[in-house]
C-alpha cells in the first residue's frame, strides 16, 4: 500500500473515532439538559437568571435600545433589559419543551381561566386567539391550544414554533400546532391558506395570531412589506399589521384578547383584555394593544425594534 493512501486511511480512522465521542457527548449533554429542565423548577431557573444576570451578559447589545425604547414611548424606565427578555423566553421554551411539571400545571391552569370566561360570558369556542407578546409567543401559543383540544394555526413569519413543532411529533401534550406563514401563504406541514381556511371555517382548528406585531419586525424576518392600517397608540401615529382584521371579518369569528404575565414569585397568569366580534375589531385592536403594552410594559418582548411610530419601508 503506498505511504500517501496509508496515511489517509490512519487519519481517517481517526477521525471516525475523534466524530464518535464528540457524538456520544453531544447526546448525553442533551440528555443531561433535558433532565435539567423537567426537574428543576423553572420559576427557580428565572429567578436564578434574573439575580445573576449580569454574570451572562449585563452589556448585551441591544439593551441601550430596548430601554431606550421603552423611555421614549412611555416616558418610564424598564427595570429589565433585552437579555432577560431572551434568557427568559429561552427558560420557558426549554422547560415546555421538556415538559416540566411546575409550568405545565401553570399553563393549564391559565388556559382554565379562558375556559371559565368564554362559559361564564357565553362566547363561542369558535374565536380568534389573539395573545399580546409578553413574557413567551411561545407559552401564550400553547395556552391557546390547550384552551379548546383542537389543533390551532399560529400567524408567524418567525419560526419559533420550530422546537416545539418538533417535539410535538410525540404528541406528548396533548397539543397540536402548525405555523402559518403569510409571506409564502403555506403552513409548516404544508397546508394552503385554502386548506387552513376550510379547517378553521368548519370548527375543526382555532386560529392565534398577535395584534402587538410591529411592521418593523415582520419587515426585517421578510424583507418584506405586509399590509397594515393605520392607528392611533398613546396618542400617536402608528401603523398595525391588517391579518386578525382581515381573518375575522372572513371567518366572522369574535377575537380574544389576552397577555400572560409573572407575578413577583415568577408564577404564571393570563389576564383576559377583551373578547370583541369582528364588526369592532379595527375600532378596539389598537385600544386593547395600548392596554396591554402599557399594563405589562416590563414583560413585552419586543421593544428592541426601536422604530415603534415610523418604519421607512
Amino acid at each position: 500500500m503506498p505511504g500517501f493512501e496509508f496515511l489517509s486511511l490512519l487519519l481517517s480512522g481517526y477521525v471516525r473515532v475523534y466524530y464518535k465521542k464528540i457524538t456520544i457527548f453531544r447526546t448525553i449533554k442533551n440528555k443531561l439538559i433535558a433532565l435539567f429542565f423537567k426537574y428543576i423548577d423553572y420559576r427557580f431557573l428565572l429567578y436564578i437568571s434574573e439575580k445573576y444576570c449580569f454574570l451572562f451578559g449585563k452589556s448585551h447589545g441591544l439593551n441601550n435600545s430596548f430601554r431606550q425604547t421603552h423611555y421614549n414611548v412611555l416616558g418610564l424606565q424598564s427595570t429589565t433589559t433585552h437579555f432577560f427578555c431572551v434568557m427568559r423566553q429561552k427558560i420557558l421554551k426549554n422547560a415546555l419543551v421538556n415538559e416540566n411539571k411546575q409550568l405545565l400545571e401553570q399553563l393549564e391552569a391559565c388556559a382554565g381561566k379562558i375556559r371559565s370566561y368564554i362559559d361564564e360570558n357565553n362566547i363561542s369556542s369558535h374565536l380568534i386567539f389573539a395573545p399580546l407578546h409578553t413574557v413567551s409567543d411561545i407559552l401564550q401559543t400553547v395556552i391557546a391550544a390547550r384552551v379548546t383540544g383542537k389543533p390551532v394555526v399560529v400567524v408567524s413569519v418567525h419560526n419559533s414554533m420550530q422546537s416545539l413543532h418538533e417535539k410535538q411529533n410525540n404528541n406528548s401534550q396533548g397539543i397540536s400546532i402548525e405555523q402559518f406563514n403569510p409571506e409564502a401563504m403555506e403552513g409548516n406541514e404544508g397546508n394552503s391558506l385554502q386548506n387552513i381556511i376550510f379547517s378553521l371555517v368548519e370548527n375543526q382548528k382555532n386560529l392565534v395570531i398577535f395584534p402587538d406585531a410591529l411592521p418593523e419586525c415582520t419587515t426585517r424576518l421578510t424583507k418584506k412589506k405586509m399590509k397594515t392600517f393605520p392607528v392611533r397608540l398613546l396618542e400617536r401615529s402608528c401603523e398595525l399589521h391588517s391579518g386578525l382584521p382581515v381573518f375575522s371579518r372572513l371567518l366572522k369569528q369574535s377575537t380574544l384578547f389576552y397577555c400572560i404575565k409573572l407575578d413577583d414569585k415568577n408564577n404564571l397568569n393570563i389576564d383576559i383584555l377583551d373578547c370583541v366580534e369582528h364588526r369592532k375589531i379595527e375600532k378596539k385592536m389598537p385600544e386593547l394593544v395600548e392596554q396591554g403594552i402599557c399594563r405589562y410594559n416590563n414583560e413585552w418582548t419586543l421593544w428592541h425594534y426601536t422604530s415603534f411610530y415610523s418604519y421607512n419601508f
